[in-house]
């Protein structure tokens, strides 16, 4: 969510990240995930992100397309941590 607003629904299986926006751009995050049923999600510090996605040309590419993609909103990153209770923010 951005300013109350649902900006997608990421599901089971769909293997979708969230938070490589501030991991690739080194900025606040962009948004707040809410969980509404139970999930398992995974932190991915910084530096073994850009390890893993700088090291494989394609990956780069790809997420560098995801991350413009998704701020194209034309909404500036907020002062959003994703740390409230009954949020998970990897990353």
């Amino acid at each position: 969510m951005q300013d109350g607003q649902l900006l997608r629904r990421c599901g089971r299986g769909e293997g979708e990240g969230v938070g490589e926006i501030a991991l690739l751009r080194a900025i606040p995050r962009t948004a707040t995930v809410i969980a509404h049923t139970a999930a398992t999600v995974y932190e991915l510090d910084r530096e073994p992100f850009l390890t893993a996605v700088l090291g494989h040309a394609p990956t780069l590419r790809q997420a560098d397309r995801i991350a413009d993609a998704r701020l194209a909103t034309g909404a500036p990153p907020g002062d959003r941590d994703g740390s409230a209770a009954g949020t998970a923010e990897p990353g």
